[in-house]
């Protein structure tokens, strides 16, 4: 965990999926007190957006294979995000993921199958961080254990639609 945090310090390089443009690649940070999330572009010079967003609000993380709840309203099988479904590739789709906060979604892609082990999302208690109703979650990624295996495996890879 401390390797992790280590690294988010200094920056994880992913690509960031967005509602216009291409995807491009940013490098994700958390502050020091491991309390948001926030991004810059590659070269480490500021993005567009310059907020950052509490760690302890995120609702949910989501992988671009996973189910949509919004698909339930509309009977529809969704999966991912609407910025996933629009801008990721099928064959990256097991390479993304969504952490979703109530107003806004922010969407990434590893490079590769192995960086998506290194960080992959886990559930972990918010009373860790300073809630103590039970039930309220916060997710965080999570890498390897102290014997070097995953947490978590990655999801698998999905079969295309058939045409």
């Amino acid at each position: 965990m401390r390797n992790f945090i280590d690294s988010m310090l200094t920056g994880i390089l992913l690509i960031k999926h967005g509602k216009q443009g291409d995807p491009h690649k940013r490098r994700i940070y958390c502050d020091e007190k491991v309390e948001s999330i926030f991004w810059k572009k590659e070269n480490g010079s500021e993005a567009k957006n310059k907020e950052s967003y509490p760690i302890k609000s995120i609702k949910e993380i989501r992988w671009a294979c996973d189910p949509d709840p919004d698909g339930e309203d509309t009977g529809e099988a969704l999966a991912g995000t609407r910025i996933l479904r629009d801008s990721c590739r099928w064959e990256d789709a097991p390479l993304s993921f969504s952490i979703i906060w109530e107003e806004r979604t922010l969407d990434l892609q590893c490079h590769t199958r192995l960086e998506c082990k290194y960080v992959q999302p886990r559930r972990v208690c918010q009373s860790t961080f300073g809630r103590t109703r039970s039930h309220e979650h916060a997710w965080y990624p999570f890498l390897y254990n102290r014997h070097g295996s995953l947490l978590h495996p990655p999801p698998p890879i999905p079969h295309p639609p058939d045409t």
